[in-house]
């Protein structure tokens, strides 16, 4: 198992574009990371264009709607970064959709070949939620996160 490279290629406020670029047959993995360490990280990543991602990747420092400031769960870190309510919503009234604004990922091939490719939420072993990426059948793709329909990039 090899590891994707991931390059920031857009920042913006509301939306950041990634190329990962797998080297074999796979699955190849990778992780974008967000405690303002090193790129890959959304926090490194926004630098000054703050907004609402920004917000969202300071959920574990700041809090985020309803989920309280220190480690997430993997259930918090889908329903930030994947829209997932399954478990968890970071504010709504009841038995609706959210009320504050959460992201989505996108993952788009860009050449031929991939046969699989993969974008899960998850935190690392301190509680910050991070994203983690698979692709298999090797090649390129662009993973887009973003606030659907934000004004603004």
């Amino acid at each position: 198992m090899a590891a994707i490279t991931i390059s920031n290629v857009y920042s913006g406020k509301n939306r950041l574009r990634y190329l990962l670029t797998a080297a074999g047959a796979g699955p190849d993995t990778g992780t974008i990371t967000t405690t303002g360490a090193a790129t890959p990280d959304i926090v490194t990543d926004l630098g000054t264009n703050g907004g609402q991602l920004m917000a969202i990747a300071k959920a574990f420092t700041n809090g985020y709607g309803s989920f309280a400031a220190g480690a997430l769960t993997q259930a918090q870190a889908r329903a930030l970064w994947l829209s997932d309510f399954t478990t968890n919503n970071p504010g709504a009234p009841s038995g609706k959709g959210s009320s504050v604004p959460t992201a989505v990922c996108l993952l788009t091939g860009r050449t031929t070949g991939q046969t699989a490719l993969i974008v899960d939420a998850n935190v690392d072993g301190s509680g910050h939620p991070t994203l983690n990426l698979t692709m298999t059948g090797g090649g390129t793709a662009y993973l887009d996160v973003e606030i659907p329909e934000a004004i603004g990039a």
